[in-house]
């Protein structure tokens, strides 16, 4: 049961999501910190971004662990904790343009290891 969780493809699907939708938490926070400054306030709480770090953590764990166990491949899992790394910079250099890039950086690093784990997990199985 537990190894049929860490080998679904579920789980790399929804941290893919999980990183658009920090993208676009990043990118909506610098429009509304230029324009909306009480509404960017509320949605540039550090509390979202330690949640979203916290998620991104747990999913990188199950996903891409999951998916080293089913293929042994590195490349994945290399990638993607090299994006928990940015994530983890720009949550502590403080709000700025630097906290952004870093974070879209590392979001962006993220799914691509999700979707690299997904492609050879789907690969390994139609053969």
């Amino acid at each position: 049961m537990i190894k049929r969780i860490f080998q679904s493809h579920w789980l790399d699907r929804i941290a893919v999501v999980l990183s658009g939708l920090c993208a676009i938490h990043c990118f909506g926070g610098l429009f509304l910190l230029l324009f909306l400054s009480e509404v960017s306030d509320r949605l540039n709480d550090p509390r979202i971004h330690e949640i979203g770090l916290g998620l991104a953590v747990l999913f990188a764990l199950l996903g891409l662990g999951g998916g080293f166990l089913s293929h042994h491949k590195w490349r994945p899992v290399i990638i993607g904790f090299m994006g928990i790394a940015f994530m983890s910079v720009g949550l502590f250099v403080g709000h700025s343009v630097a906290e952004d890039v870093c974070t879209v950086i590392g979001v962006s690093l993220v799914a691509c290891a999700h979707l690299m784990n997904h492609r050879v997990r789907r690969h390994r199985c139609l053969h």
